[in-house]
């Protein structure tokens, strides 16, 4: 059996010790990595020579030209995926990033496994040519308290509306954003989660029990909307 070729990524990262740490869990993968640089211009330099399946791309690099400038570089003359690391996400970072359609995001100081997880998803997307987002992971950002929050999907039991405003439940903790309801649900997977009341979205996942007139999650009764009900228990089916 021919042995598969191992998929070849380049660090783009100006400080050495997240650089060796990110090679190692690369290696210790099965990732063959390509070379690790600091600039924008190393970059290009390997990118043109080596053609690298992947590219992990620290948005602060040494030199005139950021990793999002550098992004936008790679996306007009090579079309190879690549994911952001920072340990920055506010909101000026965030309108920049959309423009470039990265394949994935991941903040510092990262996890290994959430960081071996972008990579996979990334390089499936190159394969099966499917564009990518950073909006179309497992997670969501939200706005709380002037910081970005990164929120599993599974991690969200329901929304509800609060006027214009969203509280999204979790498990641990309740966070209000200030997001219509609308908005919220067009960042969440229709395959997780439902809309029952014109208040209310639940994660199908997180459903303890249903009546015809209330879902139960987590001890809080949510009203079922009389036009949604039906489609509820069709989807509930499906499942």
């Amino acid at each position: 059996m021919k042995e598969e070729i191992r998929k070849s990524i380049l660090i783009v990262e100006d400080e050495p010790l997240i650089a060796n740490h990110i090679a190692l869990v690369l290696s210790s993968a099965d990732y063959r990595v390509v070379q690790k640089v600091r600039s924008a211009t190393e970059a290009l330099l390997v990118i043109q020579s080596e053609k690298p399946d992947l590219i992990l791309l620290d948005i602060s690099i040494k030199g005139d030209t950021d990793g999002v400038e550098l992004a936008h570089l790679i996306n007009e003359k090579y079309k190879i995926p690549f994911i952001f690391l920072t340990s920055h996400y506010d909101d000026a970072t965030v309108n920049r990033l959309k423009k470039t359609q990265p394949a994935g995001f991941v903040l510092k100081p990262f996890h290994e496994k959430e960081l071996l997880t972008q990579i996979s998803i990334a390089l499936y997307q190159k394969v099966h040519d499917q564009p990518s987002s950073v909006l179309e992971k497992d997670h969501i950002f939200i706005k709380y308290n002037n910081q970005w929050i990164k929120i599993p999907f599974l991690n969200i039991c329901f929304a509800k509306a609060d006027d214009n405003y969203t509280i999204v439940h979790t498990p641990v903790k309740n966070y209000l954003v200030s997001y219509p309801l609308k908005k919220i649900e067009e960042s969440l997977p229709p395959n997780l989660f439902f809309r029952i009341h014109k208040s209310y979205i639940i994660n199908m996942q997180r459903i303890d029990s249903i009546s015809e007139r209330h879902v139960v999650i987590k001890q809080h009764q949510i009203p079922i909307g009389r036009i949604y009900f039906e489609d509820l228990m069709k989807k509930i089916h499906k499942l």
